[in-house]
């Protein structure tokens, strides 16, 4: 497994040559939900609809809340990692332990992967998926 937690990115991956990737992400649902796209960063916005699925959470939807998030745990952090909440009332934790490395996607188009929770509070951080390619990593898409 390799890992790089710097500056914009907080991920992990594996590098193994015997798997077939697919362009699926756990959703809840079934075998999965097919991912035909990637969601450019210059293109998230406040108010944005997304939808998330962690191993400890589940499948949740809410809304892009922040686009200039520096988590306190990213070394060397830049402010390029998005927040998102609930919208239901009353709000409830959008992220928790375990959850980490699972998917945010709005229909068929990856966001990015769950990072953490801001403390204290219900808003999950997560770090978009166009970052990859600087680790020369992609997201299976076709």
């Amino acid at each position: 497994m390799n890992e790089w937690q710097s500056g914009r990115f907080d991920l992990a991956w594996w590098d193994n040559d015997t798997i077939t990737w697919e362009n699926k992400i756990k959703d809840g649902v079934g075998d999965g939900r097919v991912i035909n796209a990637v969601m450019p960063d210059s293109s998230i916005d406040i108010g944005d609809p997304i939808c998330k699925y962690g191993d400890t959470t589940g499948y949740d939807c809410g809304e892009v809340t922040d686009v200039i998030i520096c988590p306190n745990w990213v070394t060397n952090c830049a402010s390029t990692f998005i927040e998102y909440d609930s919208t239901d009332s009353p709000k409830h934790d959008m992220a928790q332990g375990g959850d980490s490395g699972g998917p945010v996607f709005f229909g068929n188009t990856a966001w990015g992967i769950i990072i953490g929770q801001e403390i204290g509070g219900t808003h999950g951080v997560f770090m978009q998926a166009d970052y990859f390619t600087d680790k020369e990593l992609a997201v299976a898409t076709n």
